[in-house]
C-alpha cells in the first residue's frame, strides 16, 4: 500500500490494520470509517517512511525530491540513490549505512556489564538473593562483570538497520547495509530506549538514527522520517538561529520555539516552523504570540514551505511575520 504525505485517500483495509494504525501509528496516519463496508479514509501527516503493519508494509511517500531532502538535512546523496517513490528516504537510508560502517570500522564502543552464572563453581561475586531462593545447595549463582559490545548505545542502530532491511529498497542498498552490519556481530538485536549518553565518535550516527526514527526513538512502529523536524532544523539554520532553545517563563512552564534569533546571546526573536500548507490557521498565530509574549519580545516569525506572499499581523505590540520559505524547487 502506498500512501503520499499531507494526502487524503480512499484505501480498502482489513481490520487487523485499522486497529494497528489507530494504537501504534497515532500522529503519523489518522483512520476514518466511510459509508462503504472496508473502505476508510485515510490521511498521512507530514512523514516519509514504512509502517509494517500485521498484514503488508504501507509506504509513505513524500513530495519532496530527494536531494531536496538530504541539502535541507545538511548531508550529501551519492549517484546510485534511485529515482522511485521512496528516493528520498533510501537516500537518507545509505547515509545512515555509511555512518554505521564508519563506527564498526573505528570499533564500538564496549563497557563491562553484570552477568547473572549458575553452576558447580562460583565465577565472580555471590548473587546473594538468588541463593537465597535456590533450593539446591550444589548450584552457586554468581553476578560477574564481564566487557561487552552489546550495549544499549549499540543495539539501537542495530535494530534500526534491521528494520530498514524489512523495507522494500533497492538490492544495492540493502547490501550496503548488511555489509555495515558485519562489525556489529556481538550486538544483539533488540530494540532499546536510547541511551542517556551517546559515546564519542557516535554522533553522526546517532543523528542519522533521530533521522530515521521520526522523533518516536526507538519505540519507532517502522521507519519514519518527520518532515516537520527536517523543516525545523532547516529553518534555525537558514535563519542562523538556535533551534529548540528552553526558555522558562515560570518554573511550571518549559517553552522550546523552533528558531530563537539571537544577537548578543540575547533573544530578539522567535520562529516556528510549520510543515504545512497556506493559508495560516488562527492557532499558529496564536502560538508565534504565545512565544513572544512569554519571552518580552515583539517579534515573531511563521514559516511555511512553499513561495509565498510575505504578510505582518500585528497583535497588542506583537508583530508576526508571515514568510516562505521555498524547499522543493531546483537547488541550483
Amino acid at each position: 500500500l502506498r500512501l503520499c504525505e499531507r494526502g487524503n485517500h480512499r484505501v480498502r483495509l482489513h481490520r487487523v490494520e485499522v486497529d494497528w494504525l489507530r494504537l501504534h501509528a497515532q500522529g503519523v496516519v489518522e483512520v476514518e470509517v466511510t459509508a462503504e463496508r472496508g473502505i476508510y479514509r485515510v490521511r498521512v501527516g507530514g512523514y516519509l517512511g514504512c509502517l509494517f503493519t500485521p498484514r503488508r508494509v504501507v509506504q509513505l511517500c513524500a513530495r519532496l525530491p530527494a536531494e531536496n531532502l538530504a541539502w535541507m538535512l545538511g548531508v550529501r546523496l551519492g549517484p546510485e540513490v534511485s529515482s522511485g517513490p521512496l528516493a528520498p528516504l533510501e537516500g537518507l537510508v545509505r547515509v545512515f549505512a555509511e555512518r554505521l560502517e564508519t563506527v564498526g570500522r573505528c570499533g564500538l564502543h564496549a563497557d563491562y556489564r553484570e552477568m547473572h552464572l549458575q553452576g558447580a563453581a562460583l565465577w565472580g561475586p555471590l548473587d546473594v538473593l538468588a541463593q537465597v531462593r535456590e533450593v539446591s545447595p550444589a548450584r552457586l549463582h554468581s553476578r560477574p562483570e564481564e566487557r561487552s559490545v552489546d550495549l544499549p548505545c549499540n543495539r539501537v542502530p542495530v535494530a534500526l538497520a534491521h528494520r530498514l532491511l524489512a523495507t522494500p529498497f533497492a538490492p544495492t542498498t540493502h547490501a550496503l547495509l548488511r555489509r555495515a552490519l558485519v562489525p556489529w556481530g556481538g550486538v544483539s538485536m533488540r530494540d532499546e530506549p536510547w541511551p542517556e549518553t551517546i559515546p564519542p565518535g557516535y554522533e553522526p550516527l546517532f543523528e542519522a538514527c533521530g533521522w530515521l526514527c521520526g522523533g518516536h526513538g526507538s519505540g519507532t512502529p517502522g521507519v519514519l522520517v518527520s518532515l516537520s523536524q527536517v523543516f525545523e532544523r532547516h529553518v534555525a539554520r537558514c535563519l542562523d538561529a538556535e533551534p529548540q532553545r528552553p526558555f522558562s517563563p515560570c518554573p511550571e512552564l518549559t517553552l522550546r520555539p523552533d528558531a530563537t534569533l539571537l544577537r548578543s546571546g540575547v533573544a530578539i526573536a522567535v520562529a516556528d516552523a510549520k510543515w504545512k500548507r497556506w493559508p495560516v490557521e488562527v492557532a499558529d498565530v496564536y502560538q508565534a504570540v504565545a512565544y513572544a509574549t512569554a519571552l518580552d519580545l515583539s517579534e515573531a516569525y511563521l514559516i511555511y514551505p512553499g513561495r509565498h506572499r510575505p504578510e505582518t499581523l500585528t497583535l497588542g505590540r506583537v508583530r508576526v511575520h508571515r514568510r516562505g520559505l521555498e524547499v522543493a524547487g531546483p537547488l541550483e
